[in-house]
């Protein structure tokens, strides 16, 4: 199904959960659009708008038109999807596999694609693709064209499985923050609403946002900080159909996504500091331990790098 997809160019480029690609590679998309936003001078609005449970969250219906999108044949969805809807499922943990467990039945199928299923990845990837698909319909891809090959191209959000962050840009330059916001509250609530419509949420508790506005001191434009912004208020909408708020971080407090600690004003010192610490914890636990010195050096090379190296 992903080799056809992939021929076909079914996937969006948004979507960064896909082959050949890592989770870093979102992050530096992200980096890259803060510096050219910087460079150019430009408002930008940045929400990180984090899906809740995800593979669990998904409708069966709009699963099915995504497989189907996907040219899957209509007989192995529906094989699919009716055995997650009525079987039963068991927990297992350290402790052992639960005696009980707990599933649908054709009056009341249980939805979602299911942790730990094969086809989970695949059938969230067609999915996500519909959502970012009606989302730039809606008109709120960022338009982006090459300095030297003048090459265009549009960017709507980076995606990785569940973590979203929607990449807002200024349409005009006179536009005011006031306008501005108000287009970055309608793309927030448009995102959020595609994404009730597939059966899933916006979990407000990893939801918040940043937004790029600039000031001129003596002619030299600088970001402003989260004090010399408006108050805005922006929310995102809820299963319970209540607006939920989300906060505005500072251009420079750094926040962790996709494993990296970032911010709009570029400054990876935050990032740098807790990969220090988690070095010297490192250290610190093989200090302790008195384990011999071959084990540390395995630990060292196959434990500690891989931590820090990312």
């Amino acid at each position: 199904m992903m080799d056809q997809a992939y021929d076909n160019g079914l996937v969006p480029v948004e979507q960064f959960a896909r082959r050949g690609v890592q989770a870093s590679h979102g992050v530096l998309c992200k980096v890259l659009f803060c510096d050219m936003m910087r460079a150019l001078h430009e408002m930008a609005g940045i929400p990180s708008v984090d899906l809740g449970n995800c593979y669990d969250a998904v409708a069966h219906p709009i699963a099915s038109i995504a497989l189907q999108a996907f040219q899957v044949p209509l007989t192995t969805i529906v094989l699919s999807l009716s055995v997650l809807q009525t079987m039963t499922f068991y927990l297992r943990t350290g402790y052992g596999v639960s005696t009980s467990g707990y599933g649908g039945t054709r009056s009341d199928p249980t939805f979602g694609l299911g942790q730990g299923n094969g086809m989970a990845p695949s059938g969230f990837s067609a999915v996500s693709s519909l959502m970012v698909g009606a989302f730039q319909r809606l008109g709120h891809a960022s338009d982006f064209s090459g300095a030297w090959s003048g090459l265009l191209f549009c960017l709507a959000a980076i995606i990785y499985v569940d973590d979203t962050d929607l990449l807002l840009r200024s349409k005009s330059r006179d536009l005011t923050m006031d306008q501005f916001f108000a287009d970055c509250q309608t793309s927030v609530t448009d995102w959020g609403q595609i994404v009730l419509a597939t059966g899933g949420y916006l979990k407000a508790g990893k939801c918040f946002w940043y937004m790029m506005g600039w000031k001129w001191v003596n002619g030299v434009p600088q970001l402003r900080t989260l004090r010399q912004l408006p108050k805005y208020k922006m929310t995102i909408p809820q299963k319970n159909g209540l607006p939920a708020p989300i906060p505005l971080r500072d251009v420079a407090d750094a926040e962790e996504t996709l494993g990296v600690w970032s911010c709009p004003k570029g400054d990876f010192g935050v990032h740098i500091e807790k990969k220090m610490e988690v070095g010297h914890l490192w250290v610190e636990r093989l200090r302790r331990n008195r384990c011999p010195a071959g084990d540390g050096w395995l630990g060292f090379r196959y434990s500690l790098i891989p931590k820090v190296t990312y």
